[in-house]
């Protein structure tokens, strides 16, 4: 199940209820070498005035912090129930936001279910077929739209400052949070999460909403259509060619067969470089580094040409993918293919 991992809320509008109650508010008032600015001064609903850069209330369901920015909200409503199942929308999410809210009225006045979604996560459990390290090498074919990638300690990370994807070994993420806990998690334990991390992106992948009251409107099937879109849209966009789609071949003799009968005047030289392709990935260490290779300008060739050699290359990667799945060939791009089968098929 696709399900919410993480949400953040800011509002301009808000007045805590006692700044003075220090078993509550935790200052911060440190300044930064060479600042010369004045401190701000808060003031509660009570008229007491406290000098801070921010406040803050670490409760056990949510972080508060407030600043020059404003007040922001952040919770994980899925980890409130569970230490790595997943919740959706619907009664248990009400639920959830019903509990958060009379807690947070409880020290700041605002009004919760109205305020701006700043970042809003999407992830999604899988049991994968080997130990996730095997999967890196798949990963690092990826680059999504205007996004950079890089390895993270057991994982990938794909992104930019708006959006960010990262695939990573949730067992050991717990591990780490959870110490020596007691937990069984299923075997090969990978977790998949889609980051929206401000509010036009929030807007722009997650089906237009501004606000826990538009999150309420959402069904469990509009969280999955938002962040399979979004993997398929801007991180596997690659891998939507039709081309790979249409391939069935079971053996060797029909995958021939079937490039001769597509392409009579080009089907050796593509069968060739389809079982290449691999060894041109060695080479480079990376499908960026290719890509990169492709479109540099020192080739000489026209930006059309370097868009038509970039899109065969793609082409050639995913139908690789597929190849080796079927001939059960544990490969980075049969990898890459199960990853993609799991999470967003």
């Amino acid at each position: 199940m696709i399900g919410i991992d993480k949400i953040a809320l800011h509002t301009r509008e808000f007045k805590p209820l006692d700044l003075t109650d220090r078993s509550v508010w935790g200052i911060a008032s440190n300044q930064k070498q060479g600042s010369t600015g004045d401190i701000p001064t808060w003031v509660d609903s009570k008229g007491h005035t406290t000098q801070a850069n921010s406040v803050y209330h670490n409760h056990e369901l949510f972080n508060l912090t407030i600043d020059y920015k404003g007040c922001n909200i952040q919770f994980n409503p899925s980890k409130i129930k569970h230490q790595y199942n997943l919740l959706s929308t619907g009664v248990e999410f009400k639920e959830t936001i019903s509990t958060i809210e009379t807690e947070i009225n409880k020290i700041c006045s605002l009004d919760f279910k109205n305020m701006s979604l700043c970042r809003f996560d999407l992830a999604r459990n899988q049991s994968m077929d080997f130990p996730i390290s095997m999967y890196f090498g798949g990963l690092r074919l990826l680059k999504g739209k205007r996004s950079e990638s890089r390895n993270e300690p057991e994982g990938f990370y794909i992104g930019n400052r708006t959006h960010q994807s990262i695939f990573y070994n949730k067992e050991t993420g717990l591990k780490y949070s959870l110490g020596n806990s007691n937990f069984i998690t299923p075997p090969n334990f990978m977790r998949g999460e889609c980051r929206y991390l401000k509010s036009l992106s929030v807007k722009r992948y997650a089906n237009g909403i501004r606000n826990i009251n538009d999150l309420f409107e959402l069904s469990p099937s509009d969280l999955d259509l938002s962040y399979k879109n979004y993997f398929n849209k801007v991180i596997f966009v690659r891998s939507k060619l039709g081309l790979q789609l249409k391939i069935d071949w079971n053996d060797e003799i029909q995958l021939f067969q079937s490039l001769k009968k597509d392409m009579p005047k080009g089907y050796f030289s593509y069968w060739l470089q389809l079982n290449s392709i691999n060894n041109l990935m060695d080479q480079f260490g990376s499908m960026q580094s290719v890509k990169d290779f492709i479109s540099s300008d020192e080739l000489g060739e026209s930006l059309s040409a370097r868009y038509r050699n970039l899109k065969k290359l793609e082409q050639l990667i995913a139908l690789r993918g597929q190849l080796d799945k079927q001939r059960n060939e544990v490969t980075d791009a049969s990898l890459l293919q199960e990853i993609k089968q799991r999470f967003v098929a």
